[in-house]
């Protein structure tokens, strides 16, 4: 909707929607149905006001920067995962999580010696930037990986590393238009295990 310079990010503030005849669409050209990919990404170069945004223009998928496709005020926390956390090595970039955390209880001054784990949902709906080194865009080929690349606010960067230090981490694949909280309860061996003896 205006002339953009290399390095800006582009957003629904400064782009639009324009119908143009089928012939002349670019294959790699950004369409509302697939904007969300590279909403609030820079720019490798300049575009002038009407002109057509392609998908290699962007620094995600124009081989530039990683640290590109980060919206301002975001990070990018890498994490390891096991077999479990990666859906068996099918989580991919650009899908969305939510992440559970295992561990004991904070010990308190009246609280046993031995606590029993606890299991709950730390944060909802969190996007994977990230498997390894295979980024949104870069092809659906499975390739094995032990890191996964997150979306995070800083407050968000913190609390996963010390769950992480204080318990184990479990990534929990969603549909992407899934875009409530998770609302899971904490739970203990003891909620998931019928209590057998209850009726004697």
């Amino acid at each position: 909707s205006r002339d953009l310079q290399a390095g800006e990010s582009i957003n629904s503030a400064n782009v639009s929607l324009r119908k143009i005849p089928q012939e002349f669409v670019n294959h790699s050209s950004i369409t509302g149905d697939n904007f969300e990919s590279v909403d609030g990404q820079g720019l490798l170069l300049a575009v002038k006001a009407g002109e057509p945004i392609l998908a290699s223009y962007t620094v995600s998928q124009g081989g530039a920067y990683f640290s590109g496709v980060l919206k301002e005020g975001r990070r990018g926390l890498t994490i390891e995962v096991d077999e479990i956390s990666s859906i068996s090595g099918m989580l991919r970039a650009g899908d969305n999580i939510d992440i559970l955390v295992t561990s004991k209880p904070a010990k308190t001054a009246t609280s046993a010696s031995m606590q029993e784990d606890i299991t709950f949902p730390l944060l909802s709906n969190v996007a994977v930037l990230a498997t390894g080194q295979a980024q949104r865009g870069s092809g659906n080929t499975k390739v094995a990986y032990t890191h996964i690349t997150l979306d995070v606010t800083p407050d968000e960067a913190s609390s996963i590393i010390a769950a992480k230090a204080g318990g184990k981490i479990t990534a929990v694949l969603r549909n992407p238009k899934d875009k409530l909280p998770n609302s899971s309860q904490i739970k203990t061996m003891a909620n998931v295990i019928p209590n057998l003896c209850a009726g004697d």
